[in-house]
């Protein structure tokens, strides 16, 4: 599915889609079984998650 060439790029666009396409992104991903990519997408997920909840935090 995706290249090496291409992996950042693409992890580029997918943190920049709104989430509806993020899921469209992930089953393709799952489909084509990029544990590399997964992996990533993982990663990424749970850093957006764990500043949204910085971001929730009192001041």
């Amino acid at each position: 599915m995706i290249n090496d060439i291409h992996k950042t790029l693409w992890m580029t666009i997918f943190l920049r889609c709104p989430d509806q396409d993020k899921q469209k992104c992930i089953a393709e991903v799952v489909q084509s079984n990029d544990i590399k990519i997964m992996d990533s997408i993982r990663f990424h997920l749970s850093m957006r998650n764990q500043l949204h909840l910085l971001r929730s935090e009192p001041s």
